[in-house]
């Protein structure tokens, strides 16, 4: 590796060539800026679709085993749900994401 010269930037110790400062390094897959933009809405939607349904089977799993907390208990229409690790481990590894609790030392 070369050493950096004088007119390369050196911030915190890290080696910045200069390409990369004055905008010359452009990314590969960006061909014009829309392009970009629809990258970027197509992973958040994408992201958001999968939180979702995540949320939603645990809701699902979390009114089937009837863990309602306390103030559902009353006589209201609405009932208020917690979600808990016990709901979301469920519905996490049907997605293939397994989830363990930590180990609780004292």
């Amino acid at each position: 590796m070369v050493p950096p010269s004088t007119d390369t930037s050196v911030s915190n110790g890290v080696y910045v060539p200069g390409g990369f400062t004055n905008g010359d390094v452009k990314p590969v897959l960006s061909t014009t800026p829309l392009a970009d933009f629809l990258i970027i809405r197509l992973i958040s939607l994408a992201s958001q679709k999968f939180m979702s349904d995540i949320s939603n089977d645990a809701l699902q799993d979390c009114k089937m085993m009837g863990t309602a907390s306390e103030s559902s208990r009353s006589k209201t229409k609405d009932k208020k749900y917690t979600l808990t690790m016990e709901d979301l481990s469920p519905a996490l590894s049907e997605y293939g994401v397994n989830v363990k609790k930590p180990y609780y030392f004292t």
